[in-house]
C-alpha cells in the first residue's frame, strides 16, 4: 500500500487493513499531540485511493475483516468521497464487519443527520472520538476545538445514526492544577457521551498505536 509519512490506529485496529484516504489532521491544533505536525493536511486524490483499496482486494480481500480509515480525522471527507470509498470496501472486502475512522466532535456535527445515516448504511460503524477530556477550562488549554456540550452532541448525532463510537481520554490532561475538574468533568462526559467503548492514555503525548510506512 502507499502510505505518506507514519500512520495511526488505535490498538483494536491491530489486524485491520489501513486506508490512507486523508493526509494528516484538519484540525491539527490540539497542544498535546504531535503525531501529525509533519503533515500538511489534504484529501488523497480519490483515484489513488480506490485503487489502494482495488490492490488490497487483489492482494488479500477475503481475509480483511475490519477497515481503518486513515489520517487523524477522515470523517471530514465529503459524503461523494465516502460512498465511494465505502462501496469500493464492499467489493474488495465481502467478509469484511466493520469499517472505522477517527473522528472530532466538530467532523461529526458538521455532517447532518441524513449525511451520518447514509455513511452508516454503506458500512461505516465505529467512529474514535477523542474528546480527552471533559473539563471545559481544560478543552481550552489543549485547544481541543470543542467543549463538553459538542462532543456529548457529536455521540448522539454518532449514535442516532446507528454508529458505534469509542472514546478515548487522556490521564493527567488537567495537570496537577486542575486534576480533579478533570478527572471529574471526564467521568460526567463519560456518562453523557453513553460511549460503547473507553480508553484512557496515560503517555504525555498523543500515543495511538502505529504503524511505519
Amino acid at each position: 500500500m502507499r502510505y505518506e509519512g507514519q500512520i495511526y490506529r488505535p490498538p483494536s485496529e491491530a489486524d485491520a487493513f489501513i486506508l490512507q484516504a486523508t493526509v494528516g489532521c484538519s484540525w491539527n491544533h490540539c497542544t498535546y499531540c504531535d503525531m501529525y505536525r509533519d503533515k500538511s493536511f489534504r484529501v488523497r486524490d480519490l483515484d489513488e485511493t480506490l485503487a489502494d483499496v482495488r490492490s488490497a482486494g487483489e492482494a488479500f480481500g477475503e481475509r480483511v475483516r475490519k477497515v481503518f480509515v486513515a489520517d487523524g480525522d477522515a470523517l471530514v471527507l465529503d459524503l461523494d468521497h465516502w460512498e465511494a470509498i465505502l462501496a469500493a470496501c464492499r467489493s474488495a472486502f465481502p467478509v469484511a464487519k466493520r469499517v472505522s475512522a477517527y473522528a472530532t466532535a466538530m467532523n461529526i456535527n458538521e455532517k447532518s443527520p441524513e449525511e451520518l445515516r447514509r455513511l452508516r448504511a454503506l458500512g461505516l460503524s465505529l467512529l474514535y472520538m477523542g474528546p480527552e477530556t471533559g473539563d471545559d477550562l481544560t478543552f481550552k488549554r489543549i485547544a481541543k476545538g470543542s467543549n463538553f456540550e459538542e462532543h456529548v452532541e457529536a455521540a448522539a448525532r454518532a449514535h442516532e445514526a446507528g454508529m458505534q463510537v469509542s472514546a478515548i481520554f487522556l490521564l493527567g490532561a488537567g495537570g496537577t492544577e486542575r486534576s480533579r475538574e478533570h478527572a471529574e468533568a471526564s467521568a460526567k462526559l463519560i456518562t453523557a457521551m453513553d460511549p460503547d467503548f473507553v480508553s484512557a492514555l496515560t503517555s504525555p503525548g498523543c500515543s495511538r498505536s502505529s504503524a511505519r510506512s
